[in-house]
């Protein structure tokens, strides 16, 4: 809807460097799904003429076209359940089906910052997960090659802990 695309467009245009990001990858990411071929991407004209905010908007909108609400904000997704929509989390539907990491499996991942033990490091990988490096402080800000010596799940998902590798970039 208009209004999602406003709320987008204030936040790629943003002075803070990070949402400015976000904002960006989410004008690029509908910009890709509009060249998929036999995708239907429209934007609905119509406008949810009240004060709530946009998630309330949103759901009130999906109800109302009897949509289905697809996301990646989970506090969006329990409104909408809330609310009775059907949602799919498209985050959990990613973690889904990837496979699980086991120990002895080598991963690569860029270290971001120093752990909270010395020596250590830590990087992301794409479905969110934190990978604490040990020996990898040295190696901050590139790619590296480490090796899973374990697996811990967590709130926001797994903890992983490996053993360095080498250097990849």
């Amino acid at each position: 809807p208009r209004f999602v695309l406003r709320e987008l467009q204030a936040v790629a245009d943003s002075s803070d460097p990070v949402k400015q990001v976000r904002g960006r990858r989410g004008l690029d990411v509908l910009a890709e799904l509009r060249r998929i071929k036999h995708l239907d991407i429209r934007i609905p004209e119509s406008e949810v003429v009240s004060s709530a905010d946009v998630d309330a908007k949103l759901v009130f909108l999906a109800a109302s076209m009897r949509a289905k609400l697809l996301t990646t904000d989970y506090n969006l997704a329990k409104m909408a359940e809330f609310q009775g929509v059907p949602w799919l989390n498209l985050n959990q539907l990613a973690k889904a089906l990837q496979p699980d990491l086991i120990v002895g499996e080598d991963v690569e991942v860029e270290l971001l910052k120093p752990g909270k033990e010395e020596g250590q490091a830590v990087g992301f990988l794409a479905d969110g997960s934190m990978v604490v490096v040990t020996a990898g402080r040295p190696h901050i800000g590139r790619r590296v090659r480490a090796e899973i010596v374990s697996v811990i799940p967590s709130a926001g998902g797994k903890m992983i802990f490996a053993r360095l590798i080498d250097s990849v970039a």
